[in-house]
């Protein structure tokens, strides 16, 4: 997730045992930050990333960043 040269100081790690996310919390340059992977299957709707991302989030972090596999449509109209 994170390049070699960037010095990233691990604090906790958390994921599900399904493989559905995993949550990496720490400090890039004394700032705390939180990378969440969010992987959805198909045949899921957003109910199941709501679930993930309440379960998942750290409140207290300053920056929080989410990617991943989110098999979700912008508009289900078009």
């Amino acid at each position: 997730m994170i390049r070699n040269h960037i010095l990233f100081e691990v604090k906790n790690t958390k994921r599900d045992t399904e493989g559905r996310y995993v949550l990496v919390a720490g400090k890039i340059d004394g700032e705390y930050i939180a990378l969440l992977n969010v992987y959805n299957p198909p045949d899921e709707g957003p109910s199941t990333i709501e679930e993930i991302i309440e379960s998942a989030t750290v409140q207290d972090k300053e920056i929080n960043v989410l990617g991943g596999d989110l098999n979700l449509l912008m508009n289900e109209k078009n």
